[in-house]
């Protein structure tokens, strides 16, 4: 007889402080290159830099997204997500007078 055990399905909340952040930087070579080249992506979308422009990343978990981008690109970015513990990370790792974090 063969028993099937039934995964418990994760949660976001679940997720240790500052999970996305640490994949970038000891994350194993496959994920971090994956996050990389997805965040790079994603910022091949924005317009040319300028200071002028602001740019609002909702969900941003950990803040690994922002803290990508230079304040040269957007002079003001704010993140936002519902989990708090990954806000006060994001705002105390990545939280500059540029970039803020808020939890909503």
């Amino acid at each position: 007889m063969v028993v099937i055990k039934k995964r418990r399905k994760a949660k976001i909340a679940d997720l240790p402080l500052g999970f996305y952040a640490d994949i970038l930087v000891k994350g194993s070579p496959v994920r971090r290159a994956w996050h990389v080249l997805k965040f790079e992506r994603i910022k091949d979308y924005f317009p040319a830099g300028d200071a002028a422009r602001s740019v609002l990343d909702v969900g941003c978990c950990s803040g690994a997204f922002l803290a990508q981008l230079p304040e040269s690109a957007f002079g003001r970015q704010v993140g936002v997500d519902i989990l708090a513990p990954q806000i006060g990370y994001a705002q105390s790792h990545y939280g500059t007078a540029f970039r803020s974090f808020v939890a909503i």
